[in-house]
């Protein structure tokens, strides 16, 4: 099916549901929603204003008039302060999580065979750990799974976690990207196994690949490769996925990308730091509808990078 039907079909579907199922129960949080924002953007900057006050006090007792106070006199009040802000963190996800819970089930359903659940299943969660192009990775949001061409496709919005080195002290340090995890199914088996990672990204890569230069300069400038048969591994990453896993970084406005050629699957982590349904900008205004085209345009490309890596 291509792209645009794929993405007109579950627009009219969406459509179709969004007026009997969505807008009266958002309406219903219509107040909540407003007394929520003001309520959090209070507590913002009933915590933050003091809290850059008492740092400046600080600074000016202890190194400008050189009042040896020492920081325990404002530990407290630090810690007050942070506790409101933290407060006010808590009650935001938990509304932006309603909103969630009653957009989420209707809009996915928009697409054909497409569920919710609330993990990935076993073989999923097994690749995405063993297939060493991410360190490890929490779920943070919705996990969808669908049927494309007779394949699997799993889709989560997940904190992803890599091993990074420093470069002055090789000591192995966290990235945190908030951003997107899919799994492929494919209908054959990789003849090899293939990490593509970021360029930047100086994390310890499998010890079973080894790092393989491709001919292509722009490519090479952003990622890496590695993999266990250097000839087969030229037959995957071909020139047109080369250019287009270059395309990625604008296509989803990524800032990190990761991939792997595994067993029977194609797996790949977005760092997109946003989730699907962006529902801190429909708190705004609940009506905006274009919240709701872009998350059923994300997924659409999603699912289409099935056809745009040319994966079969």
């Amino acid at each position: 099916m291509a792209k645009e039907n794929i993405f007109n079909n579950a627009v009219r579907t969406f459509k179709e549901r969004y007026a009997e199922e969505i807008l009266p129960k958002l309406l219903e949080h219509e107040n909540e929603i407003k007394v929520g924002n003001i309520t959090v953007l209070t507590a913002k900057i009933l915590s933050v204003i003091p809290f850059l006050c008492i740092v400046v006090i600080f600074i000016k007792e202890t190194f400008i008039y050189q009042h040896q106070t020492g920081i325990f006199p404002y530990l407290i009040p630090i810690l007050q302060f942070s506790f409101i802000f933290a407060v006010a963190l808590f009650y935001e996800n938990k509304l932006k999580n309603k909103l969630n819970g009653i957009i989420a089930p209707v809009l996915f359903a928009s697409f054909d065979n497409m569920i919710i659940k609330r993990r990935f299943n076993k073989n999923s969660e097994k690749q995405f750990y063993d297939a060493g192009f991410i360190h490890g990775y929490n779920i943070d949001g919705n996990v969808l799974e669908a049927k494309y061409k007779g394949n699997e496709i799993s889709i989560g919005e997940a904190r992803i976690i890599y091993k990074s080195k420093e470069p002055a002290n090789k000591y192995d340090h966290e990235i945190t990207a908030d951003g997107i995890l899919i799994r492929f199914e494919v209908k054959r088996k990789f003849k090899c196994r293939a990490v593509i990672k970021s360029d930047f990204l100086k994390w310890n890569h499998p010890v079973s690949l080894w790092r393989t230069k491709m001919e292509y300069g722009v490519f090479e400038k952003k990622y890496e490769v590695f993999c266990d048969d250097e000839i087969e591994v030229r037959k995957l990453v071909t020139p047109v996925f080369m250019e287009r896993m270059l395309d990625l970084y604008e296509k989803f406005n990524a800032t990190i990308i990761s991939c792997a050629f595994y067993e029977d699957s194609f797996l790949i982590a977005l760092g997109t730091n946003r989730q699907i349904i962006d529902v801190k900008k429909l708190m705004a205004n609940i009506d905006d509808y274009s919240v709701y085209a872009d998350a059923i345009r994300q997924i659409t490309s999603i699912i289409n990078l099935y056809d745009y890596l040319k994966l079969e």
